[in-house]
């Protein structure tokens, strides 16, 4: 072997582990968000299994509660909750305002109050109640649903262990092993990559949109101008398996209920308007869309994060709207989608 060839293949044999690190790098995408990103506070909840988990009732509502510290959720309030029929134990992540809403990563265990038995957890996958994966066993298994907005996406995907020690896991194991079941990746993809927040010239023309919008005499007069051409006003079936019931957003046991049907010229009820929304921004990402309800028009953009699924901004005339003045209006919302072009 000659001295030339001989260093080839040893400055190869130094580069290997370096070449093997980066076919081993994840694409960063929602692989690497749920590794790296997503607030999961497994660190806790394997600590916590046996006096808080699988514990008896009593000492669960012993416990308390504490805010402790996770390696990569940051600070979690880990309580017990009592309750007239079953009872709780939460793993709650902190938001910037304390912990006095939902936050991504957060662990709602629903427990049976009798024999203590686990009858279904939520794993909110955003800053959004509506947003979760449900956990609920199945003989010697797991179960795992996922509802976007409300919007059931998928049912009964196959978990292998049962759900006490599936609890325990990170979250980034279980997308992992479902995956062959469920595409994670096209319903979390909008802001999933460590997409950038909308541009001004964005928020700009959504401003002005709600504005004419706003101050048209009628949804058709605002569609007669130069901001409603080339607009389609959205029409089901929507890909979801039914709308969930969360009047009680920590751990409905209440049943899906079916996607209401979009009626052309009359839409659909505010509860099934984000899932709406979001089931239309999967297959047409970036859209803006003008919405009408009965004395309220405004226009809704989707807002990505830096990472995790998109929510949406409201405007009105200009303002912020908040969703809680949206769902507080009765009747149906027409939605349609805007052309990007004026």
């Amino acid at each position: 072997m000659d001295l030339r060839r001989h260093a080839a293949l040893l400055c190869l044999f130094a580069a290997l582990p370096v070449l093997q690190a980066l076919a081993l790098e994840p694409a960063q995408g929602l692989d690497a968000y749920f590794r790296s990103s997503f607030p999961d506070n497994s660190d806790l909840r394997q600590k916590y299994f046996t006096s808080l988990i699988t514990a008896p009732r009593d000492t669960v509502y012993a416990f308390g509660e504490k805010v402790l510290s996770s390696a990569k959720a940051g600070r979690v309030l880990v309580r017990g909750q009592k309750r007239s029929a079953d009872f709780l134990v939460e793993f709650l992540n902190e938001r910037d305002s304390g912990f006095d809403g939902p936050r991504a990563g957060s662990y709602i265990i629903q427990r049976e109050p009798a024999k203590g038995y686990i009858l279904q957890a939520k794993i909110l996958l955003a800053d959004d109640p509506t947003c979760y994966a449900r956990l609920y066993p199945q003989a010697e298994a797991t179960r795992l649903d996922v509802v976007m907005y409300g919007a059931v996406l998928k049912k009964g995907i196959y978990v292998p262990g049962l759900i006490y020690y599936v609890l325990t896991k990170p979250f980034s194991e279980i997308v992992a092993g479902s995956k062959g079941a469920f595409d994670w990746g096209t319903a979390l993809a909008p802001g999933a990559g460590g997409e950038a927040e909308a541009s001004p010239a964005d928020r700009d023309r959504a401003q002005d949109l709600s504005l004419r919008l706003a101050q048209a005499p009628s949804l058709e007069a605002f569609l007669a101008g130069p901001a409603g051409r080339g607009s389609v006003e959205l029409a089901g079936p929507f890909a979801a398996q039914g709308l969930a019931d969360d009047r009680d957003p920590r751990a409905s046991r209440l049943p899906y209920g079916e996607f209401p049907r979009y009626e052309p010229g009359k839409g659909v009820p505010a509860q099934a308007l984000r899932a709406v929304l979001y089931l239309d921004s999967l297959a047409s990402p970036g859209s803006v869309y003008a919405v009408s309800g009965d004395g309220l028009r405004f226009v809704a953009t989707p807002s990505p994060g830096l990472a995790g699924p998109s929510s949406f901004d409201f405007l009105s005339a200009g303002r912020d709207l908040s969703w809680t003045e949206i769902a507080a209006q009765a009747g149906k919302f027409r939605i349609l989608r805007l052309s990007e072009e004026e």
